[in-house]
């Protein structure tokens, strides 16, 4: 008599027949679920198992794809995009994305650079549509990160805003949104209605309450909008009193790039003392992260990080808080000078422009009065939400 064989219907995960292969493979799928969830539990990555057999491959697609990343140049995110649209197991699975783009292979150094002129759209025209048809399958996406390099306010950025604020568009799941703010932000308060998180780059040269459609942003969303990140190639003591009157209910504040205030124009001082005593006013600001790298007038200004690497990184670049040296201790007197501006505050990170720093927490008396502040691994608050 011959065995019986089980049936796999399309979309089912294959079926374990119990004999030879990884000996994984042979537990129930329960079993190997939970292993699964034990090793994201303790961060250990699953890609290298997901290769070991076809039934591991599927089960950790959802851990996996979680998070999903596409960097690319802008003339090949169109073809990115549509393989993971055709992969359902993927899409459904998508609670974060982020997609970073850059100019094409032959803009990327300097000299060719400086040949293209004019506005070039390099990426397809319908890129921003297919984009978009992958947004909206992503039925269970929380965050959304994008960040378009190279002169994509033409090709990507104004197009696309254009689309998602079409009607037929939902996004309403989306919670924490990293956008370029190249043009205005004003669709932002429609097409994601219960955002709580938002990132962006803020222009050099240019006041905040420049940007189209920030200010109303802010005061349509009200406390909603807990989580503000913005990056600045340089930030000067007016900046902050900018943020204070565009966020001021804001309860989580990240202000990343290089510091510049007070002193000759020369040699700018960096006392963030000086700049924080304007955030004051923030009745409900609690969770504080300062960069603290110095700018010189007579320096080069590096390009900041991507807003992609931005997003959720403070936490996982915390150096450890032993030793003394010289960062530590310039940064322990920071946050001392900080908390006397702002006594409600519960965490303080401090930073480089790589988001790499430390974590500061206040020590109170038994009346409540903060009377040292201390270096801490053990963060409970987060400057930006996690998924």
């Amino acid at each position: 008599m011959s065995a019986i064989v089980p049936i796999q219907l399309p979309g089912q995960p294959p079926t374990n027949d119990g004999h030879g292969g990884f000996p994984l493979r042979r537990m129930p799928q329960e079993l190997i679920l939970e292993i699964l969830r034990q090793m994201e539990n303790n961060n250990i990555s699953l890609v290298p198992i997901s290769n070991t057999c076809q039934l591991i491959r599927y089960l950790s697609i959802p851990t996996i794809f979680r998070v999903a990343q596409i960097s690319c140049a802008e003339d090949a995110l169109a073809d990115h995009v549509m393989r993971v649209f055709r992969n359902k197991s993927i899409v459904r699975s998508v609670q974060v994305l982020s997609i970073y783009t850059e100019g094409p292979p032959t803009s990327r150094t300097p000299g060719r650079f400086v040949q293209i002129q004019g506005p070039v759209a390099s990426c397809r025209p319908s890129t921003p549509t297919d984009l978009m048809f992958l947004m909206g399958e992503l039925h269970n996406l929380q965050e959304l990160r994008l960040d378009f390099r190279f002169k994509a306010t033409v090709s990507l950025i104004r197009p696309l805003s254009r689309i998602i604020d079409s009607p037929q568009w939902d996004l309403s799941m989306v919670t924490a949104l990293s956008f370029p703010v190249t043009t205005g932000v004003g669709f932002i308060v429609t097409a994601f209605p219960n955002l709580r998180a938002f990132s962006f780059e803020a222009p050099l040269n240019r006041r905040l309450d420049s940007i189209d459609g920030l200010s109303d942003l802010a005061n349509i969303l009200g406390p909603q909008l807990a989580y503000i990140q913005i990056c600045k190639m340089r930030w000067d003591a007016s900046d902050f009193q900018e943020v204070q009157a565009i966020f001021p209910h804001t309860s989580h504040v990240s202000m990343g790039g290089t510091m510049a205030f007070g002193g000759s124009p020369v040699r700018p001082r960096w006392d963030l003392q000086l700049a924080t005593r304007h955030l004051a006013p923030m009745a409900n600001l609690k969770v504080l992260a300062l960069s603290d790298e110095r700018c010189l007038a007579s320096s080069p200004l590096d390009a900041i990080l991507p807003v992609h690497y931005q997003a959720s990184t403070i936490s996982k670049k915390l150096l450890p808080a032993i030793g003394f040296h010289d960062a530590r201790s310039r940064r322990y007197d920071q946050a001392w000078r900080v908390w006397q501006n702002l006594p409600n505050l519960d965490v303080l990170y401090i930073m480089d422009r790589s988001f790499e720093g430390h974590c500061f927490v206040p020590i109170k008396d038994k009346q409540g009065h903060i009377i040292d502040v201390k270096f801490t691994d053990d963060v409970e608050k987060l400057a930006w939400p996690t998924v």
